[in-house]
């Protein structure tokens, strides 16, 4: 079975939301990090189904490349904890230690970090008063697994 090794404790990187923050403004008014927690959400959420497609077919160029654009763009945005997570898996792709039975326990631990930084960051952008008039949409808990993503639970 495959283990990921990185810091699933720290969900955010204020420094970068910070930064983020004293840049300006986004669309319509709101902060530069309400607009950007949309627009991450938006293709973060898309990443990680084409994530779970590819494991489930298995394809391993398709996983690795759309880990590595996950990677990228939750670094960006400071979701240290998903970042660490896609790394990992990113290391053990280019490595070429993943089996194709990896890969779903993989995209599993991938789209439970997400659910976390999906909450995390909506609460972010409302504590820090972004979010007026600003469609953030955050996960919500499914009562069934406990998870913060919609039926998708991390299997051990």
């Amino acid at each position: 079975m495959v283990s990921l090794d990185y810091d699933s404790e720290r969900m955010l990187d204020l420094e970068v939301l910070h930064e983020l923050d004293s840049l300006g403004s986004g669309a319509e008014g709101e902060g530069l990090v309400a607009t950007l927690v949309v627009v991450f959400d938006q293709t973060a959420l898309e990443t990680v189904a084409g994530i779970a497609v590819a494991a489930r077919a298995p394809d391993l160029k398709a996983f690795g490349e759309l880990v590595h654009k996950l990677k990228g763009s939750s670094g960006s945005i400071g979701a240290v904890a998903l970042y660490g997570c896609c790394k990992a898996v990113d290391s053990m792709y280019k490595a070429k230690t993943l089996s194709d039975s990896d890969l779903e326990i993989c995209s599993q631990a991938i789209a439970h970090e997400l659910g976390r930084a999906r909450i995390a960051l909506g609460d972010y952008v409302r504590r820090s008063g972004a979010t007026a008039g600003s469609p953030v949409r955050t996960a919500q808990m499914n009562s069934a697994t406990g998870s913060p993503f919609n039926g998708t639970s991390f299997k051990e």
